[in-house]
């Protein structure tokens, strides 16, 4: 079986590195970026292998409903969990928290709820 690489996402350096640390146990493999703009980047260069993404929505540069946006124009089945210390946006237009292939965690939350939401979303993304 292949690998899964998740696409970790968060302008906070000690946050990136726990989800990514975290998704090593779990299993996923990771590539990572510090803001929206940087997180384009790297799945341009590596949409082929990435599984699916984790996206803080506060950060500089490119907030993360921004890139969510960009994301989905580029790849609309792509499974985002969406991780924030911020309730859930509900003035957004496109693909949302709750929409098929996208999930939302507010921060702090337990570590199993990560790969627990990731699995939910990848495997929507599957069906659709």
């Amino acid at each position: 079986m292949a690998t899964e690489t998740i696409l970790v996402v968060d302008d906070d350096e000690s946050v990136r590195r726990a989800f990514v640390k975290l998704l090593h146990r779990a299993g996923f493999e990771t590539l990572e970026a510090g803001d929206g703009s940087e997180a384009i980047h790297v799945f341009a260069e590596h949409s082929r292998e990435i599984t699916a993404v984790t996206l803080d929505l506060a950060m500089p540069t490119t907030n993360g409903l921004e890139t969510l946006r960009m994301l989905s124009a580029y790849a609309p089945k792509l499974p985002i969990v969406i991780a924030t210390a911020y309730p859930p946006p509900d003035n957004i237009s496109g693909r949302r928290p709750g929409s098929r292939g996208v999930g939302f965690l507010q921060k702090p939350f337990m570590a199993d709820d990560l790969t627990r939401e990731l699995r939910r979303v990848i495997a929507e993304a599957a069906t659709l």
